[in-house]
């Protein structure tokens, strides 16, 4: 009786060893499924007339000039092969970024700043030390004039019961040099009157150390569209790039964008 107890209990054993391996068996190609990586693409391309291409093994995804971004580019890497993110000039052989896409995290995120004489996947933020006013660091972006400029700030606003705007001076941010970013500067909330987008910095550019405009037409006519007090968040810093946007005979007009976002 005893024996036949012991032979029922080495079969039952043998029969869950073999379901073991078994099972074992059919797990095994799970663990060597592909990881997955979600890939967000955000960057910034300030020569108008360059176009970027972002690509993963070759496969463009995304291209374009200005703010650029590709959100949420799901990719299964192999087990076996790198699973390369690259990013080119459109039409040059060379890449300007290339990378291996590690297997973890998996939200990952490329940045980038291209001015098309220079590239970087990195931009230092720099925090006002003091924390009632905000932090700003400035490029100057021209498609003509390559020298250092001296950019300097004025605020501008119409105190309240008055219809004509005062601008008055703030600081000058000497020496910028052409496809880099100046030191940071700190301002304080500007002020405003009847209206809060009445209130808000603006630019004027002159060659550096001299009180000529970089261009005669750039006038300050034509740098009405600054930081506004409603854009104004103390102690927080800002990344601008100050680019010609339309050149006519007579004007220079400018458009001001924050990149900032894509490197916190």
């Amino acid at each position: 009786m005893h024996k036949l107890k012991l032979n029922v209990i080495q079969a039952c054993l043998s029969v869950g060893v073999i379901f073991l391996i078994a099972s074992c068996s059919k797990q095994q190609p799970i663990a060597s499924q592909p990881s997955v990586v979600s890939i967000d693409f955000k960057g910034y391309v300030a020569k108008n007339t360059d176009t970027v291409q972002l690509k993963i093994n070759n496969t463009i995804i995304k291209e374009g000039t200005g703010s650029i971004s590709a959100l949420g580019n799901q990719i299964a890497l192999s087990a076996t092969n790198p699973t390369l993110v690259s990013i080119y000039k459109k039409g040059a052989d060379t890449p300007l970024l290339k990378k291996t896409i590690p297997p973890s995290p998996f939200n990952q995120k490329f940045t980038f700043y291209y001015t098309g004489t220079s590239f970087t996947d990195k931009v230092d933020l720099i925090y006002p030390t003091d924390a009632t006013k905000m932090g700003f660091r400035i490029s100057f972006q021209s498609s003509f004039y390559t020298q250092p400029v001296d950019v300097v700030i004025l605020v501008s606003y119409k105190p309240v019961g008055t219809s004509a705007f005062i601008t008055q001076s703030v600081t000058t941010i000497r020496n910028v040099v052409a496809n880099s970013f100046s030191d940071l500067f700190e301002l304080p909330t500007p002020p405003h009157g009847d209206a809060p987008e009445n209130g808000s910095y603006v630019f004027l550019i002159y060659k550096a150390g001299t009180t000529e405009l970089y261009d005669p037409r750039a006038t300050a006519t034509g740098n009405f569209n600054g930081i506004t007090k409603s854009a104004f968040k103390p102690g927080d810093t800002r990344l601008l790039v100050l680019k010609e946007n339309s050149i006519t005979t007579t004007l220079i007009r400018f458009t001001l964008t924050d990149i900032s976002a894509y490197f916190k």
